[in-house]
């Protein structure tokens, strides 16, 4: 589970660096979060492959079940933070989207 735990601080510094650079509702942080989950699902399945047995299978099953007992860990760690972090975020977020929510988006005729 240590892997979690790197996995969910990794995930905690990129939100925070795309939140300081102003690009949180950016697209792009869904593809960087991505990549730093699919970084903490191999280098756990590699530390789990080397802890075991050389000639010991690692099943298919075992890995997909490492992959997300890893991705666990780490999502209570960034539920966590963004509980933590909610009351920055929707006071900045709502001055940021009120232009937007202003606009009128559906015609009623």
């Amino acid at each position: 589970m240590i892997w979690g735990l790197f996995t969910g601080i990794a995930s905690i510094l990129v939100v925070s660096a795309f939140y300081i650079a102003g690009q949180f509702l950016s697209p792009a942080l869904g593809w960087v979060l991505f990549l730093v989950y699919t970084g903490g699902i191999i280098m756990s399945a590699k530390a789990y492959k080397k802890a075991i047995a050389e000639d010991a299978p690692f099943a298919y099953g075992k890995a997909v079940g490492l992959g997300v007992a890893t991705l666990f860990f780490a999502s209570i760690i960034m539920a966590l933070f963004i509980i933590s972090f909610m009351p920055l975020l929707t006071h900045n977020l709502l001055i940021r989207l009120q232009p937007w929510l202003k606009k009128p988006r559906f015609r009623w005729d």
